[in-house]
């Protein structure tokens, strides 16, 4: 596994993008060429609330982020809101109405209880509880199933340690651009800090765990970050 022990993303960045370059595997997938990182990748940031990326080639966009953010611990689900602020993301609905994966609606709802709810009890009750898990992946739902939108952050493990809540986001596939540290930074570390606000605890450590690290190749902004050599690498203790 590679670990990556890093104080932000703006840190880890640019030398992932660097490293995938040197120790990358060309590889197909069912949504085009990629080059993936050859073995799982852990992430795990020390502040996690410094969780916007600046970096003027991926241009990430923090407020549609935050918007999101705040729709997933909503528990929603719906295509019409994030469409406001967003017109690309209804391209991954299925029926165009909803998200079949929606990360918030799968904690709140899908699962059969709130998920989100349960955890800040339990962790209230027991600061040293280990059991706290939440599950994004269905096997009923999503295994052997051909959707859009099937959840590619499937389980987070939480736990207390010295009044802080640390926070391990499993993710079966991500896109290093837009997923790993463009939006998934952003929206984890908003739910890790929603359940610790919650539960009267600090926001901890939060590491992301991505089996499948990877860049779309064929993306003209891929290209575009690939060719500028002028990536500044963030360093800090």
């Amino acid at each position: 596994m590679r670990v990556y022990n890093v104080k932000n993303v703006n840190h880890v960045y640019p030398i992932t993008v660097n490293d995938i370059q040197k120790f990358g595997t060309p590889r197909e997938s069912r949504a085009g060429k990629v080059i993936e990182v050859p073995e799982p990748v852990a992430t795990t940031y020390l502040e996690p609330l410094q969780r916007v990326l600046f970096n003027k080639h991926r241009m990430a966009n923090p407020f549609f982020h935050f918007i999101e953010g705040l729709w997933i611990i909503n528990g929603s689900r719906d295509v019409k809101f994030l469409d406001h602020f967003n017109k690309l993301m209804a391209q991954y609905s299925d029926n165009g109405k909803d998200f079949y994966g929606a990360y918030g609606h799968r904690l709140r709802h899908a699962q059969g209880s709130d998920q989100i709810k349960i955890a800040i009890k339990r962790l209230k009750d027991n600061p040293d509880d280990r059991r706290v898990v939440l599950q994004m992946w269905d096997a009923d739902l999503d295994l052997g199933k051909t959707m859009k939108d099937h959840p590619c952050n499937t389980h987070i493990y939480l736990k207390i340690r010295d009044k802080r809540l640390d926070m391990t986001v499993c993710c079966r596939s991500n896109d290093m651009i837009y997923g790993a540290y463009g939006a998934n930074v952003v929206h984890m570390s908003m739910l890790q800090e929603y359940l610790a606000g919650c539960i009267g605890v600090s926001v901890g450590i939060y590491t992301q765990v991505s089996d499948s690290l990877h860049v779309y190749t064929d993306l003209p902004l891929w290209q575009d970050i690939k060719d500028n050599t002028d990536l500044f690498i963030v360093t800090g203790k």
